[in-house]
């Protein structure tokens, strides 16, 4: 069930920011660090019915398939450790109250993306996921409204528009090459060397 990964923490968001006054906003903190937390323990002591299969309740309105493998659970403790230390040092670093909020709902979302990156299957869904990084490590950069700051994160959105446009035009040119995006019809279209279409036109060579 690696959905639960992405879902807990998107439900766990709406509940943090409902108008319920600031008692919300004092929970956010152990919150997240229960779910950075939870996050490192499941991938060193990973269990096997935990990450087998997916939530048919879950998969008629969450239609993105998830896996993981060795590498996938190295990445989600690379992930957990960063954000959790994040996380303790905002609690010492940023003083105001209502900004280490923001900012605790800003490492949730990165770590949602970052977390969907490594599980997902298909690289359309993958590009969605680091566009949702993206978005997220864009405000973080700005977080502090300084010069170098702003400076930071208008370099940062550049760059990342860039990668953006040449990704989709990867994207497209996988799709006419295997007919679908999943990373294993991908594979399968590059191996055999006979894409779906007649991209000798295109003056593509494999």
């Amino acid at each position: 069930m690696p959905s639960l990964f992405i879902l807990i923490p998107i439900f766990g968001i709406i509940i943090l920011n409902l108008p319920l006054g600031g008692l919300l906003k004092k929970c956010a903190f152990w919150y997240a660090f229960a779910l950075f937390s939870l996050q490192i323990i499941l991938a060193i002591f990973h269990n096997p019915f935990f990450w087998s299969g997916e939530l048919e309740s879950i998969s008629k309105f969450f239609n993105v398939s998830f896996t993981i493998d060795h590498l996938g659970f190295l990445m989600l403790l690379s992930i957990g450790i960063v954000c959790l230390s994040s996380l303790v040092v905002s609690r010492y670093v940023i003083t105001d109250e209502d900004e280490r909020f923001n900012f605790i709902n800003l490492l949730i979302i990165a770590s949602i993306g970052l977390c969907g990156v490594v599980m997902v299957k298909d690289i359309f869904s993958m590009y969605v996921f680091l566009e949702v990084t993206a978005v997220a490590s864009f405000i973080l950069i700005a977080f502090d409204r300084g010069r170098h700051a702003l400076e930071g994160a208008f370099k940062y959105i550049v760059l990342s528009s860039v990668a953006s446009i040449m990704m989709l035009s990867s994207i497209a040119l996988f799709i006419l090459i295997a007919g679908d995006t999943s990373f294993s019809s991908i594979a399968a279209a590059l191996k055999a060397g006979t894409p779906g279409i007649q991209t000798r036109n295109f003056g593509i060579r494999f």
